[in-house]
């Protein structure tokens, strides 16, 4: 995948964007700042997302190519057969609303290694639904219901 992609389509200003597949150090603690901003990843650390990289299947990462800052990132947990679970899409609150959420999903959505699995699921807040409905992502799993278990 080429590294740079041409954003004049996607945001009015110009804006270099790396797409990264593995995160550096910087960049790991770029991850934490994001996680700070979200109240579904604030009680995150560095340790544990340090192991949650090392276990995640595939990793998609955007940075602003001028200061080399993580600013959005997300993660698939994969048999790349059945089943495909897209986790923690996350902006920097500085660029939201500029397409770059659009810009990351199409970015996971198409890589090569996706292509052929049946099923990607992904998780979110019911007023969420219409902008993941652009890439066929639907609430109706006729009748399946997420049970989670809480490690104590």
């Amino acid at each position: 995948m080429d590294r740079f992609r041409p954003l004049s389509r996607i945001i009015t200003a110009p804006m270099a964007i790396a797409i990264i597949r593995q995160l550096n150090e910087d960049h790991i603690q770029d991850l934490y700042a994001l996680y700070q901003t979200a109240w579904w990843t604030k009680d995150r650390t560095v340790k544990d997302i340090r192991k949650m990289l090392a276990h995640s299947d595939i990793v998609v990462g955007l940075c602003d190519d001028r200061s080399d800052r993580l600013i959005g990132f997300a993660r698939v947990l994969t048999d790349f057969v059945y089943k495909a679970r897209l986790d923690d899409i996350i902006l920097a609150e500085s660029i939201q609303g500029l397409g770059l959420g659009r810009y990351l999903m199409d970015t996971v959505i198409n890589l090569p290694e996706l292509r052929a699995v049946q099923h990607i699921d992904l998780q979110c807040l019911p007023e969420m639904v219409p902008f993941y409905a652009q890439w066929g992502f639907a609430p109706d799993l006729q009748g399946v219901i997420t049970l989670r278990r809480h490690h104590t």
